[in-house]
């Protein structure tokens, strides 16, 4: 039971009950498609994450990078798309295409190797994980 391959999937598990929650609410809100948004602002942060780290390299994991920038994305587009449906969903679509954007350009400095870290965040696997991510 104590097994890390276990306590990731019981992780995942509980992660993706708490999704269907969310996603109600984001629903009845009419902001549905904040979440895929949010997760491409994943990548972007990703992306800067991982080239601070090939120039600066005492700085570690790229993670804290990418929380911060997921978190700054969704306060950006909850405060600038206040006003009306039509306003939240123009500030939805222009910070998709400015993370996406992002990380493409970043991706594209970065040596192979740390390509698939950023593409790690990208496609999710419990085997990626590691103990100190969870």
């Amino acid at each position: 039971m104590l097994d890390p391959f276990v306590l990731r999937a019981i992780l995942g598990i509980f992660f993706a009950s708490l999704s269907v929650p969310i996603s109600v609410i984001m629903l009845l809100r009419g902001s549905l498609f904040i979440t895929p948004e949010i997760s491409h602002a994943a990548l972007g942060g990703a992306a800067l994450g991982v080239l601070m780290e090939t120039f600066f390299p005492g700085l570690g994991d790229p993670f804290p990078l990418v929380l911060i920038f997921c978190v700054a994305t969704s306060i950006f587009v909850c405060r600038m798309g206040k006003g009306e449906q039509q306003s939240l969903g123009m500030m939805l679509s222009v910070s998709l295409a400015v993370s996406v954007t992002l990380y493409a350009v970043i991706r594209t400095y970065l040596p192979i190797d740390k390509r698939m870290v950023v593409d790690g965040y990208l496609i999710g696997d419990l085997l990626l994980l590691s103990d100190t991510t969870v």
